[in-house]
């Protein structure tokens, strides 16, 4: 290497000359090697990016393009709308089937390989089309550029009309189709609830942590049924292939769609239109198994999840039952024990005196006021999230969980009585169901739950579900309840005697409440709802339901109460399943 410096010159040899000769004698040489370099770089870049852009097409998009290519010559259409089946506890498809028929129009290839628009073929299907929609045409009667392919839905006559054309074959870029949509036209039907993964306000997905998000998640790689029709270069179509999810994900659910749309069908007559909503909701007792949760209008809220309500209902007095379990349990309260009466009630009937069985049997407010100052806020409020009522039961989106309306920093007398009588707590049906549970499975609280099993498509369970219990109040204080329950329903004077029924072993509790509302002037309205929950030994099976009537009629000669409107519907779905013969 060659280092300069400054201010300081050298003599110049013979040799230095020599050099500078040679490099004055290879100059243009030099010149032309430069241009010959340049002019090679400008001829490979172009060839380097071709080689560059045909690697990316071939590797990278090879995928997108083969994809693109086979759009052009591969048709496909789903036969169902959802990727999975729905079953019931029978194995029977839960959802009503709705056929639906459709021709498909292919404008690029209808133009370019239909030479004679003229042709008979051609005119005899639009006569069919326009003689079912007139205003249904196809691509050469449509004066712009049209690139998707055009879907008319037809019906099944003038589905039959272009399946018997014999020269169908010869019209190119078209075909015909039928497939199978599921009727979800009952929005708050539960079934429809449960296989809606998205939020109908918004479209967004549901909760990860929802039932919905759930049954989505293990169903995510199923296959939905298609038709596939292939076509060649001339245009013509080959025959249909059909693509089946082979290992498709299934799911059954514990309900009995023969007793839940029977029950449903029964809520149609005339004597409940006066009502806003009532709903029914029967469970399996010792495996929690919901075998119907039906109500009678589905185009409303589902009142038994308690769809858009705050928190619930007020349960009223059946509420007290969960409240004298409590005070058995503590030692507080027994069947037999007296209290006095408040001569200044309304419900006063010249009675000084009740026993605590005598008070469940009448439904006496003021003995259950005095019981529950003596049981306390605590016990209530602990008993109640031993049944499950503080928290949602089977995680559905849409579903409340129960909740006390009281000041727990500031708790007055006030507040515990009316606890204590179901008027300062709301819950859901759904969430009643535990009353008469817990009392008939001898003191055990079972979950309820709604899906039975994951199955495959031949009906085989994939994954299945266990009975979740616990004990949460003793055999003897069940055992107690369950006679006491058995009389309101027996006894002359009990409550809950519209729910009897001859030939079954029938045991319950009815509710009454009554709240305000302010109405749309701004004015505090008076509502009332009526309950009964109940057990029932069918079959040898015991199994609760609940019953919930919105908005019941108090300003009447007559007052309604749970008794006259809940128990009555109690005992009309006995009568539907003794007649049917359900749940065998």
């Amino acid at each position: 290497m060659f280092s300069f410096k400054r201010n300081k010159k050298k003599k110049e040899s013979k040799k230095t000359v020599k050099k500078e000769e040679n490099r004055e004698f290879y100059k243009p040489y030099r010149v032309e090697y430069k241009k010959l370099k340049n002019a090679s770089m400008i001829l490979i870049i172009p060839f380097l990016g071709l080689g560059f852009r045909y690697a990316y097409l071939g590797i990278i998009k090879a995928n997108t393009l083969a994809t693109i290519g086979n759009g052009q010559y591969v048709y496909k259409e789903n036969l169902e709308d959802i990727p999975y089946r729905v079953y019931d506890c029978n194995d029977k498809n839960f959802y009503e089937s709705i056929k639906k028929y459709s021709i498909v129009i292919d404008p690029i290839a209808y133009k370019k390989f239909n030479t004679d628009m003229e042709a008979e073929a051609i005119k005899t299907l639009k006569y069919i089309l326009r003689n079912y929609n007139k205003d249904y045409l196809l691509p050469d009667e449509i004066n712009k550029t049209l690139n998707d392919k055009i879907t008319y839905d037809i019906d099944l006559e003038t589905y039959n009309k272009i399946k018997e054309m014999n020269n169908l074959n010869f019209i190119k870029g078209v075909y015909i189709y039928e497939s199978t949509n599921t009727d979800k036209k009952n929005n708050w039907d539960i079934v429809n609830l449960l296989t809606n993964p998205l939020d109908n306000k918004d479209g967004s997905k549901k909760p990860k942590d929802t039932l919905e998000a759930m049954i989505a998640d293990k169903t995510k790689d199923n296959i939905i049924p298609k038709i596939v029709y292939e076509k060649d270069v001339t245009g013509k179509l080959m025959e249909p292939k059909y693509i089946e999810g082979e290992h498709n994900v299934n799911l059954k659910l514990t309900l009995d769609k023969n007793l839940q749309d029977s029950i449903h069908d029964m809520l149609q007559d005339e004597m409940y239109e006066k009502y806003d909503e009532v709903g029914v909701v029967l469970m399996e007792a010792d495996t929690g198994k919901i075998r119907a949760l039906t109500q009678r209008n589905y185009n409303l809220p589902n009142v038994n999840i308690g769809a858009t309500s705050n928190h619930g209902y007020f349960p009223g007095s059946i509420f007290k039952v969960i409240v004298h379990e409590m005070g058995m349990e503590k030692g507080i309260t027994w069947p037999t024990k007296v209290y006095k009466r408040n001569k200044n009630i309304k419900e006063f009937n010249n009675k000084d005196q009740l026993t605590v069985r005598e008070a469940l049997i009448w439904s006496s407010n003021d003995i259950f006021y005095q019981i529950g100052e003596e049981v306390g806020f605590d016990n209530i409020k602990k008993i109640a999230k031993q049944h499950g009522m503080m928290e949602k039961v089977l995680g559905l989106y849409h579903e409340q969980a129960g909740n006390f309306e009281v000041d727990e920093n500031n708790l007055t007398t006030d507040q515990v009585r009316h606890s204590a009588i179901g008027q300062k707590i709301r819950i859901t049906p759904l969430e009643a169901l535990s009353i008469p549970s817990t009392v008939i499975n001898d003191g055990y609280y079972v979950k309820p739950q709604i899906i039975d099993s994951f199955v495959d498509n031949e009906g085989k369970e994939i994954e299945g579900y266990e009975v979740e219990k616990e004990r949460i109040i003793k055999k003897s204080t069940a055992s107690s309840l369950k006679e006491n329950m058995k009389d309101i329903v027996n006894s002359a004077t009990g409550t809950g005697n519209n729910a009897k029924f001859d030939g079954f072993d029938v045991g319950g509790k009815t509710g009454t409440t009554e709240y305000f509302e302010i109405n749309d002037k701004g004015e505090r309205e008076k509502h009332c709802d009526g309950w009964f929950t109940g057990f029932f030994n069918y079959n040898d099976k015991n199994y609760v339901m609940v019953v919930f009537v919105q908005d019941i009629k108090w300003d009447t000669e007559y007052p309604e109460e749970g008794g006259t409107t809940a128990a009555p519907v109690f005992h009309k779905v006995l009568d539907l399943m003794k007649e049917n013969k359900y749940l065998k």
